[in-house]
C-alpha cells in the first residue's frame, strides 16, 4: 500500500499562470502550448493552469506583487503596466526608441537578460524567464487620421505614463483604460481610438468599433514572463530542473510567434476586419521623433543607478546596429 508521503508526491503541484491577452493571441495561446509541454515533460507532476484574458481577476498592475507574494506562481507582466512601479521595465515602450529591426530587438532581449533577472530577483524574489516584446503599436482610431493633426482632441487609450505623454505631445488627449474594458470603450465613445499591435487589435475584435489604422510603427510593448521564486523552490529537484531547462522552449516559440504575428496581424485586420491602413507622412514620423526626445531624456533622469545602467546598456547596443 502506498504509504502518506508517496501519495502526497504523487500529487501534481498545480501553477496559476496568466496572461493578458486571449487564447487566440499568439502570447497566450503558446503559453497554453508550453503548460501542456511541461506536463507533459514531467509526467504529470508539474500542471500548469492558464488563465488567459486576466481571467484570474488581477490587473495588469497587480501581476508583479502578485507573482512576487506566490499569489499567482507564473505570468506576464507588461512594462507600462507596472512603471510606476518598476521604471526601468517601461524601457522597451519609449516611444521610437527601438527600432523594429527583429535581430535587434532579439540581441536586446538576450543581453540585457541577466541584468533584468538580477534586479527583478533582489526586488521581487521572482525569476526571469525571458523577455519578449509584443508587435510593433500602431494607432488605431475610429475616425480617419491622415496626418497628426486630425489627431487634436481625440480621446486616445494609452498605457502607461510614457505612452500617455507622447500620445498628448503628437496632439491627442491620452485616456486610461483598462485592456479588458476596452472594447466598451471604443463601442460607447469613452475613447476614440487606441494603442496596439495589429493582432492584439483583431484578437479582441476591436476593429467592430475602428476602422482606420494610423501606420505609426512605434515600439512594441515589451513584457517579462517570470515566476516566483518561491514557487520554484517548492518544486521537487528533478522537475525543477526539467521546468528550468524547458524555459528555452517557450522562448523560442514566443519569438518565432511574435514575428509571425506581426504579419499575420495586419493580414487578418485588413481582410477580415475590414481595416483602412493609412501611412504616417515623413513629416509627421520627423515631428513624432522629436516629441519623443524630450520625453525620453526625462524618464532617463529619474532612473536608479543600477537601472541607468541598464538604460545605457540597452542605448548602446541600439546604438552599434
Amino acid at each position: 500500500m502506498m504509504g502518506l508521503t508517496e501519495r502526497a508526491w504523487a500529487q501534481p503541484i498545480n501553477w496559476q499562470v496568466h496572461t493578458i491577452n486571449p487564447q487566440q493571441y499568439w502570447a497566450s495561446g503558446d503559453t497554453i502550448k508550453y503548460a501542456e509541454e511541461v506536463g507533459q515533460l514531467t509526467n504529470g507532476r508539474l500542471k500548469l493552469t492558464v488563465y488567459p484574458s486576466g481571467a484570474l481577476g488581477f490587473t495588469g498592475p497587480d501581476m508583479l506583487d502578485t507573482i512576487s507574494k506566490n499569489l499567482v506562481q507564473m505570468g506576464e507582466v507588461w512594462g507600462s503596466h507596472v512603471a510606476g512601479q518598476e521604471q526601468i521595465m517601461e524601457l522597451f515602450e519609449l516611444p521610437l526608441f527601438v527600432p523594429w529591426d527583429f535581430n535587434l530587438m532579439t540581441r536586446l532581449w538576450d543581453e540585457l537578460h541577466d541584468d533584468y533577472a538580477k534586479l527583478l530577483k533582489a526586488r521581487y524574489n521572482v525569476r526571469l524567464l525571458t523577455i519578449i516584446q509584443n508587435e510593433p503599436r500602431m494607432l488605431h482610431t475610429k475616425r480617419k487620421v491622415t496626418t497628426l493633426a486630425d489627431l487634436k482632441g481625440l480621446k486616445i487609450r494609452a498605457v502607461g505614463p510614457v505612452e500617455s505623454t507622447f500620445t498628448k505631445n503628437i496632439g491627442a488627449v491620452p485616456v486610461p483604460v483598462n485592456w479588458g474594458e476596452l472594447y466598451t470603450a471604443l463601442s460607447t465613445g469613452v475613447v476614440d481610438g487606441n494603442w496596439a499591435a495589429d493582432l492584439a487589435e483583431f484578437s479582441m475584435k476591436f476593429y467592430e468599433s475602428v476602422k482606420y489604422t494610423f501606420d505609426t510603427h512605434t515600439a512594441g510593448i515589451g513584457f517579462f514572463i517570470i515566476a516566483s521564486e518561491d514557487a520554484i523552490a517548492g518544486l521537487p529537484p528533478d522537475v525543477r530542473q526539467t521546468f528550468l531547462e524547458s524555459v528555452s522552449r517557450h522562448r523560442d516559440r514566443l519569438r518565432a510567434s511574435m514575428l509571425n504575428g506581426t504579419n499575420l496581424g495586419r493580414k487578418l485586420m485588413v481582410e477580415k476586419g475590414q481595416m483602412q491602413v493609412v501611412p504616417v507622412p515623413d513629416a509627421d514620423r520627423a515631428t513624432m521623433k522629436r516629441a519623443a526626445e524630450p520625453i525620453i531624456s526625462a524618464w532617463v533622469t529619474r532612473l536608479d543607478p543600477e537601472s541607468r545602467r541598464i538604460y545605457e546598456k540597452a542605448k548602446a547596443i541600439i546604438e552599434r546596429n
